[in-house]
C-alpha cells in the first residue's frame, strides 16, 4: 500500500484530514510534537524503526501509534510495542488495519 491509499484509508475510516504527513521517522517525531495527534499511522521498514517509535512516543506521548510493517513475525511486534506501538498491523492486512483504525477513532470520539 503507498502513502497516498493509506492517507485515503485513515481519512476515510477516521473522518480525519490526515495532515501533515511526514517521510522520515525523524519528521514525523517532529511533526508529533507540534501536531500532537490522536493517530499516527507509521510504516516501519527496518530496524531501525524502534528509534523512530521511541521518538514519536516521547514527543506525543498521548498519540495512539499504528505501525504498519512487512515485519510482523511475534519478535518484531514485541520490539515494536515495547519502543511504543499502540498495535502492530501487517502488511496485506486491510481489514486488520480498517479494523484498527475504527477502534481508535471510536476511542477518541468518545
Amino acid at each position: 500500500m503507498i502513502r497516498s491509499e493509506l492517507v485515503q484509508l485513515v481519512e476515510v475510516i477516521t473522518g480525519h484530514v490526515v495532515d501533515p504527513q511526514a517521510g522520515t521517522g525523524l519528521a514525523a517525531a517532529l511533526v508529533s510534537a507540534i501536531a500532537r495527534p490522536d493517530i499516527v499511522v507509521i510504516d516501519v521498514v527496518d530496524r531501525g524503526g524502534e528509534h523512530d517509535l521511541l521518538g514519536i512516543a516521547c514527543a506525543s506521548p498521548t498519540s495512539a501509534i499504528v505501525v504498519f510493517t512487512a515485519r510482523s513475525d511475534t519478535r518484531s511486534r514485541l520490539r515494536l510495542v515495547s519502543a511504543g506501538a499502540r498495535t502492530v498491523v501487517a502488511k496485506g492486512d486491510g481489514s486488520g488495519l480498517r479494523s484498527v483504525l475504527s477502534e481508535l477513532a471510536l476511542a477518541k470520539a468518545a
